[in-house]
């Protein structure tokens, strides 16, 4: 988890990652646990600013037809699951090298 702050004017505002970033990392996460069939215990992902993000996978599960994970966000409160399905998968495989 990040730990930076940064100032605006007076106010000391936390940096962390959006929502967007952990959606990302959760996507990319279950498509290549769905595309090679093995969980995984963390995934990497650059932010639009360049930052090298590596987050941590956690409730990952894989079925024959879809795979899933979570990426917890700043708080327990916040995890964010997202499912990657086998129909998805296959119009992704277009896109991957031979």
């Amino acid at each position: 988890m990040l730990e930076e702050y940064i100032y605006c004017g007076t106010k000391k505002l936390r940096c962390g990652y959006t929502t967007g970033s952990c959606a990302a990392a959760a996507a990319k996460a279950s498509a290549q646990m769905l595309l090679t069939g093995m969980t995984i215990d963390k995934v990497s992902l650059m932010t639009p600013k360049g930052i090298l993000l590596e987050l941590n996978i956690k409730n990952s599960e894989i079925e024959t037809d879809y795979a899933e994970c979570a990426i917890k966000k700043r708080t327990a409160a916040t995890i964010l699951m997202l499912q990657t399905e086998y129909l998805c998968m296959q119009e992704l495989k277009k896109f991957l090298p031979e």
